[in-house]
């Protein structure tokens, strides 16, 4: 550790009981059984008997928050993999374009979100084929009255905390529909997932643990968390964990497009704000004008920013190529769980509760 206060952050972190201390809803145990969650979400997608619906030639997946995260990863599979052009919508209305050649998955951990139930009801008007993906609620309700397919998972967790069950059912059926040719790389899937676990748990000490010494170097920073093609995706993920999760303001952004700007913004950023901290998610494979793009940047960067680059080789460990790249969509996914409830450690913060998400459901609970 570079000085006396990360030393002692670090120290906190190796005692398990601080972690926990104040979490008493246990979000650290859902992170730490994702991997099982996967598991189980790939077994809901693998019983889904529902024949493909014919001349579909868009895909829409409408829902907000958590429950609209996996409409993004499967959009980033859809864009590398398929052949159908996937959309994600996030409003109570869903783009004039829907019609009876579009299928939309509308998606609500609780079944409640109003948002969804309003673009399900608009998407019912325009005829598409409707898809639930709920644990209940009036969606499911609603399906079930309209006979449309509903995809049932678990209920009990925050949504931001049930990625695995937001996403893979969803990726088993359209892959055994032939909509994804991505073969079938599940135990691998899982393996990698244990593996991340088993090297960021809260019982390995921070000498060793990647996660924690990544809490102690954001400690009073503001993260900012850049990624190229789909790991922007997976940086604007990172910082909803990081807001949800450990009440602290975030913010992502994607290359190519920020060098076209935002780089111009770091000539006064230590003007603005002396507590920067930069992390850019990579796996190695990014080309050569966009590895020089990184270089520009980070050197822009260097006096006004900490910064970490966080890097996911592929690794090949008997999965396919295909499923190389969800492993690895996953594992970068998974880490930011981690790194969220180590720093709510640290803030002392509760990491399961949203108080004001649900001050603000409860002012437009009496809005008509």
């Amino acid at each position: 550790m570079q000085n006396k206060q990360q030393a002692s952050l670090a120290q906190r972190l190796d005692i398990t009981d601080n972690i926990r201390l104040y979490d008493p809803s246990n979000m650290t145990d859902l992170v730490i059984s994702f991997p099982e969650q996967c598991r189980h979400a790939i077994d809901i997608g693998q019983q889904i008997d529902i024949d493909p619906p014919n001349k579909i030639k868009s895909i829409l997946v409408t829902g907000l928050g958590g429950s609209a995260v996996g409409g993004d990863y499967l959009q980033i599979l859809f864009n590398r993999f398929g052949s159908i052009p996937v959309a994600v919508n996030r409003d109570y209305d869903i783009p004039s374009w829907v019609n009876k050649e579009t299928l939309v998955f509308a998606n609500s951990y609780s079944g409640n979100t109003e948002e969804t139930l309003s673009a399900y009801s608009q998407a019912k008007v325009k005829g598409a084929h409707v898809f639930c993906l709920t644990s209940g609620g009036q969606l499911m309700s609603r399906a079930k009255d309209d006979g449309y397919p509903v995809i049932t998972i678990p209920g009990g967790q925050p949504p931001r905390a049930s990625l695995g069950y937001m996403f893979l059912p969803m990726v088993i059926m359209f892959m055994k529909w032939g909509w994804l040719p991505m073969g079938n790389s599940s135990q691998h899937t899982f393996d990698q997932l244990t593996g991340l676990r088993d090297d960021a748990n809260i019982d390995i000490p921070t000498e060793i643990n990647f996660a924690k010494q990544l809490a102690v170097n954001l400690f009073g920073n503001l993260p900012l968390i850049y990624g190229e093609s789909y790991k922007a995706v997976i940086a604007n993920r990172w910082k909803c964990q990081f807001n949800e999760n450990t009440k602290i303001l975030a913010y992502s952004n994607a290359y190519p497009e920020l060098t076209h700007n935002e780089i111009m913004g770091w000539e006064q950023a230590k003007l603005q704000a002396d507590n920067l901290a930069v992390l850019t998610l990579t796996d190695g494979l990014e080309s050569p004008k966009m590895k020089t793009r990184m270089h520009v940047m980070t050197e822009k960067m260097n006096s006004a920013a900490f910064q970490q680059v966080i890097e996911f080789n592929v690794k090949h460990s008997g999965g396919s190529e295909t499923g190389d790249f969800l492993d690895r969509m996953l594992r970068m996914t998974y880490l930011a769980d981690f790194v969220s409830i180590y720093l709510a450690a640290l803030y002392k913060v509760d990491p399961y509760i949203i108080g004001s998400i649900n001050d603000l459901k409860s002012a437009l609970s009496v809005v008509k």
